[in-house]
């Protein structure tokens, strides 16, 4: 079947009409007997149809003899979402330079028919538009101007990018800070790290060379984030040293083609500029900091993989634009965008690398080069990012000060060096530090705020509660990591962390927590409004001994028992709790098991927190420790979770101890 040429039914006309005379109620339900009827006559239906095809949903689209088959054809239903990107939305560049294009959203879930059915079995695409430069489609600031960049090293992508990087120059203050806040003096440029690649004045040259600057020798560079391979080793450079390109990874090729598309002299690689260190590997925060622009190979599992890519075909079909009016004003060209996959850095091969974490958090402005686009990111825009063929979409690795989220992000990925596990950031904590030791926004008072072993003392009781992430036995604590961070840092183990995000006086340190309340039968007399979680236990990290916290708070002994058949809706729980007498009083996530085989382990609760309003009536959030050896007040931590009995605690007195 052909396509129909630039025509639509009426449910797509108004779906079109969307793109200029935007109605935020209104999300357009196409059921998909009506939608059959007019595939072969509307320019839109057939090109969801090819959607439906090629996300292997087509057979629901068939004629049907039964009745059971006709009532899900009448009942069944798709969205078709067309999403606004306003231009005075404030997080977006200059008005002139970023207009705020549209995308359409096909939403299609076999269940929709089923009333508060909550398993999706579907699919989500996003349909992307544009129209030739000048034509009213393209002046409206709803549609994308100009053709498709169909390969990231192609002359199209260059000018692109260095559109974006010269209008961030020009016009983005926030681009010219630090992660902490301090201003970047570039009236000139920065000091040159200790190596540098100078790729020289000819564009064309075929060799580049390992610079050791002079003192106070200045320049503008580009700096290269990449995933190591670790089947090679690094052989040193005599500084001065002319190196064939040839010679280069394919990865370090692209970067000195792109460093110097962007008319910068000079780029920065570890693996050529870092000597070799027999100790612990050297602080790079600052050049990240100072750079230019970080180039990030996404796509590239090793070097060899090189940056650029030819980028997949696209479907697409010719539609008529609509004006404001309604009245047809040209045609737009409606593209398929390929799968997020492809389109995301946070989904390419260099996001499991641990120390790229810090490298694209420092740099204030980065190319990802993925394997489906050229994606832009920069301080100006820190939830979101702009992709080359237009669409600016969220980015949530890019919420840089939010430690909680960091953690979780960074501790999924992997590191050649366990031993490296804090050192990696040790560049973001140092920024950080400077924003926290401001308290709150807004605030004036300065106070000292430490990161002691991944673990911030302005969130200390939040933040020892983090948790497993991955089913039980996802998570160890190998041996290398003993000597990194002790039992109650997250940095001890290895596999994903979920970390709590109470953070910055959100939590409530004078209030009283005891009630009698129990918390069974869903009376929540003693918190009703509060909507705080309260402090429960008094700790401090202990100035003589950093490894250890010094803890007042209440203790009890209890009997964890591993759930044989967890409920998946209590992952990551895999044991319950119970109290001596053999009472269920909450739940626990141990970190690394009780042990091959064993079913039952003795254990204390240690009250952190309680939160008001996670259970009926509240619950305490706690930690699940063991003494380090038999009469010990130094404990080791097992786990954590929640205690739902709250008079079970109540009754508990307090206790000195230390957390190690």
């Amino acid at each position: 079947m052909d396509a129909p040429n630039a025509q639509l039914c009426a449910e797509c006309t108004k779906v079109i009409q969307d793109i200029t005379a935007h109605d935020p109620n209104s999300i357009p339900q196409i059921y998909l007997a009506d939608f059959c009827s007019t595939i072969s006559s509307c320019s839109l239906c057939y090109f969801v149809n090819q959607v439906f095809q090629e996300e292997g949903y087509g057979k629901d689209l068939e004629p049907c003899d039964d009745d059971e088959g006709r009532r899900l054809l009448r009942e069944r239903y798709f969205q078709l979402w067309v999403r606004q990107g306003s231009a005075k939305d404030p997080i977006h560049f200059q008005e002139d330079d970023m207009p705020g294009i549209c995308i359409m959203e096909i939403k299609y879930n076999r269940n929709s028919h089923e009333y508060a059915c909550f398993i999706f079995d579907g699919f989500e695409r996003y349909v992307r538009f544009s129209a030739e430069p000048g034509s009213p489609a393209a002046t409206s600031g709803k549609v994308h101007a100009g053709p498709t960049i169909t390969a990231s090293g192609s002359p199209e992508s260059f000018a692109h990018l260095n559109t974006l990087y010269s209008g961030c120059l020009e016009h983005h203050a926030e681009c010219r800070k630090t992660l902490g806040g301090t201003t970047i003096d570039e009236s000139q440029p920065p000091d040159l790290p200790a190596h540098i690649l100078d790729l020289g004045d000819d564009p064309s040259s075929t060799s580049i060379r390992l610079l050791q600057p002079s003192q106070g020798q200045r320049g503008h560079y580009a700096a290269l984030s990449y995933r190591r391979d670790p089947s090679t080793t690094t052989t040193t450079t005599p500084a001065s040293a002319n190196i064939p390109l040839s010679t280069l990874p394919q990865a370090f090729q692209d970067a000195v083609t792109t460093t110097r598309a962007l008319n910068l002299r000079y780029l920065w690689i570890d693996d050529l500029c870092l000597p070799p260190s027999p100790t612990s590997p050297p602080q790079t925060g600052p050049i990240f900091t100072h750079a230019r622009i970080l180039l990030a190979a996404s796509d590239a599992a090793t070097p060899s993989a090189g940056l650029f890519r030819t980028y997949p075909t696209r479907p697409a079909i010719t539609l008529p634009f609509l004006d404001a009016e309604g009245k047809q004003a040209g045609t737009i060209l409606a593209e398929l965008r390929p799968d997020e996959s492809i389109l995301d850095p946070e989904q390419g091969p260099l996001n499991r690398s641990a120390w790229a974490t810090q490298q694209y958090i420092l740099a204030r402005r980065v190319a990802y080069f993925t394997a489906g686009a050229v994606v832009w990111s920069c301080r100006h825009c820190p939830h979101r990012a702009l992709w080359d063929d237009g669409v600016l979409w969220y980015a949530y690795g890019r919420t840089k000060t939010k430690w909680a989220r960091l953690v979780m992000e960074y501790s999924t990925r992997e590191l050649e060096v366990r031993g490296e596990k804090l050192v990696a950031l040790e560049g973001v904590v140092g920024e950080l530090a400077k924003i926290r030791g401001k308290g709150q926004e807004g605030g004036e008072k300065e106070q000292k705020v430490e990161c002691v072993y991944g673990t911030w003392t302005d969130a200390l009781a939040s933040h020892v509660l983090w948790s497993r992430v991955g089913r039980p036995g996802s998570m160890s604590r190998p041996a290398e990591l003993e000597a990194v961070a002790p039992t109650w840092s997250w940095a001890s183990t290895e596999g994903g962390v979920h970390m709590t995000e109470f953070e910055f006086g959100d939590i409530d340190t004078d209030s009283d927590t005891d009630s009698d309340d129990d918390g069974d039968d869903g009376d929540d007399k003693s918190d009703k409004g509060s909507r705080t979680p309260r402090a429960n236990a008094e700790l401090a990290i202990d100035e003589e001994d950093k490894r250890r916290i010094r803890v007042k708070g209440k203790l009890g002994r209890v009997e964890l028992r591993v759930i044989e058949d967890p409920d998946p809706y209590m992952h990551p729980c895999d044991c319950q709790v119970h109290s001596e007498d053999g009472k269920l009083i909450g739940m626990a996530s141990t970190d690394v098991g009780l042990g091959e085989g064993v079913k039952t382990a003795t254990a204390f609760c240690l009250a952190v927190l309680f939160h008001p309003y996670n259970f009926s009536g509240g619950s305490y959030l706690t930690l699940f420790v063991q003494p380090r050896e038999d009469g010990s007040d130094h404990y080791v931590r097992m786990g954590n979770g929640a205690i739902t009995k709250k008079k079970w605690v109540d009754q508990l007195g307090f206790s000195e101890l230390y957390l190690v």
